[in-house]
């Protein structure tokens, strides 16, 4: 492939929106929709872990092998607090993106409280890769029996000559009942405009979760359903994009329970 045609790829890999993280970002903003992946959008939802608990996504973005992105999350809980691995893969071909990072949760009373450290790995072969360092901090707290707020603040290294970028956000999510909760989750990186995003979830029975939202940043709608097989919860989803197109995407969690 020529040198224009992974330009391209590298564009729609950093400023198209990604599923991956559209698909998991109002997680963290309910108290009864459970899912371990959760973490990976806010360290302070590992407080929500009250046992092992683990799930792993993939994507392919507007169904370009290049653009394959796969994450994984690990909740381990112990005394009182909770400690998760969170690690993620990106790209295909040449141009290749990683992270690893570790997570610590502890509930406060009524607040949770969250940290996380990673390390990032990208570039291209034939090219100069680079790796960095991020932190992160997130506070969730209830503002009621169905409301709970949220804000999390991640800093990050960047690529060399690159200025440090910093993200902030905040969310707030409202549990109807146990089984449907909506979202909101505002945020802003120094160096770009402010993105919303806003989305719900419906558990019409323990054995079926329905996921649906949209990115006004992007435009990018997305939306997923879950069925439980056993102790293990699969969820398949799509987002679509009106001028890239669709991104098909899976889940596997366990274990298959929402909250009690």
């Amino acid at each position: 492939m020529s040198k224009v045609y992974y330009i391209l790829l590298l564009f729609c890999f950093q400023c198209a929106g990604a599923q991956a993280d559209t698909y998991i970002n109002l997680l963290p903003y309910s108290r009864w929709q459970y899912n371990p992946l959760a973490a990976a959008a806010s360290p302070a939802a590992l407080a929500d872990a009250h046992k092992f608990s683990a799930g792993i996504y993939g994507e392919r973005r507007y169904l370009l092998e290049e653009l394959g992105n796969y994450r994984l999350a690990i909740a381990l809980p112990a005394a009182g607090s909770c400690f998760g691995l969170i690690t993620s893969y990106a790209g295909g071909g040449p141009h290749r993106n990683s992270m690893l990072a570790l997570a610590y949760a502890r509930s406060l009373g009524r607040a949770q409280v969250g940290l996380q450290f990673g390390y990032h790995s990208a570039g291209m072969r034939n090219y100069d890769r680079y790796s960095f360092i991020s932190t992160s901090a997130a506070l969730l707290l209830p503002l009621s029996q169905g409301l709970r707020a949220g804000f999390h603040v991640e800093h990050s290294a960047g690529p060399p000559g690159k200025q440090p970028a910093a993200v902030f956000s905040a969310g707030l999510g409202y549990d109807a009942s146990r089984q449907f909760f909506m979202g909101l989750l505002i945020s802003k990186t120094e160096d770009r405009s402010v993105q919303i995003q806003a989305g719900f979830e419906y558990v019409p029975m323990p054995q079926l979760n329905v996921r649906a939202g949209i990115d006004a940043a992007t435009t990018l709608f997305y939306f997923g359903v879950g069925i439980v097989l056993q102790q293990f919860r699969i969820e398949l989803a799509a987002a679509l994009h009106p001028q890239l197109g669709t991104t098909p995407g899976m889940a596997l969690l366990y274990p298959s329970n929402f909250k009690e």
